[in-house]
């Protein structure tokens, strides 16, 4: 049987398919770009939804910002997307994370939140919160340790330095630098919640040396006394829900003959609902609420600030 002779181009073409394996993109009016058809299967590319879904599922700041940073492809940061991104919970670092443009290749490093090169004492103050928030805590050290450079009589870089301690597990140094910034006239806040409601009462506990609060999350002062005419006990723990497995240390306040009952609420992704915590997040909690107990002690016997403070 006589083999036909095959044209040069079909043999060509044959080689092609053969070697380099095709993928087709049919594009049409109201066909999707070939960014968003290719783009989900590309190694490393986050969707806006498996951003929602972290943010959904309760996860650290850290980790969604990480996500977000390690993605190899660009997200839709149009209005309706971002409010979609806000109404599913995400914090405002989550939010600036994600509208911030990718990290040019081969060129500086993004400047971390807290390793900002500020150059005064609000700038440093901004850019260590920044950094709490993101939970780099040696980064929050690092620039209130700066801020108190450009003023050591203001109390906010004292107060910072006293938080991102508590989350390091240094808290012998988180509660001199608490002392130290109730000393020079600081408010100090604190995210708690109110036990009433399952702790579904959550809001920021204040204290200063005049005046000790709870603020809601809606922005509405439930409690608020001097600190003279409260009194204050703390906790042991107490098994939650009759599991005989989660406990929590609690804060309890008395103030015109009623109770309430606060639980520090710590940053560790080991907390559940705010405040039902294995460790370290147990262990905060009974740091910030000895903390306030033996703080308003001292209050009342006029003696606060005699403890010494650790340079």
């Amino acid at each position: 049987m006589e083999r036909r002779a095959q044209p040069a181009s079909l043999i060509l073409m044959s080689l092609v398919f053969w070697v380099c394996p095709v993928v087709l993109f049919v594009q049409g009016p109201n066909s999707p770009s070939l960014k968003e058809q290719l783009g989900p299967s590309l190694p490393g590319c986050l969707s806006n939804d498996e951003i929602i879904k972290l943010v959904l599922a309760k996860m650290p700041d850290s980790v969604v910002i990480a996500k977000i940073k390690s993605s190899t492809c660009e997200f839709d940061t149009t209005t309706d997307a971002l409010i979609k991104l806000k109404g599913a919970g995400a914090s405002d670092p989550v939010l600036q994370a994600f509208v911030e443009p990718p990290p040019n290749p081969g060129g500086p490093e993004p400047e971390k939140p807290g390793s900002a090169g500020c150059n005064d004492y609000g700038a440093c103050i901004t850019s260590g919160n920044a950094a709490l928030a993101s939970s780099q805590w040696d980064d929050a050290i690092a620039t209130f340790q700066k801020a108190s450079t450009f003023n050591a009589s203001k109390p906010d870089a004292w107060a910072g330095m006293g938080n991102a301690y508590l989350e390091m597990g240094q808290y012998d140094n988180a509660v001199s630098m608490w002392d130290k910034a109730l000393e020079l006239g600081a408010t100090l806040s604190s995210s708690v919640c109110h036990a009433k409601a399952a702790c579904g009462d959550t809001g920021d506990f204040l204290m200063s040396t005049k005046e000790i609060s709870f603020v809601n999350k809606k922005g509405e002062r439930e409690f608020a006394a001097a600190p003279s005419a409260v009194t204050s006990e703390v906790g042991t723990p107490t098994v939650l829900f009759g599991n005989g497995r989660i406990a929590a240390y609690y804060l309890q306040l008395r103030f015109s003959g009623k109770n309430y009952r606060f639980y520090y609420g710590p940053k560790s992704p080991q907390c559940r609902s705010n405040f039902l915590c294995s460790e370290p997040g147990l262990t905060q909690q009974k740091v910030f609420a000895d903390y306030v107990h033996g703080a308003l002690v001292r209050m009342a016997a006029g003696n606060f600030g005699s403890r010494p403070n650790k340079p």
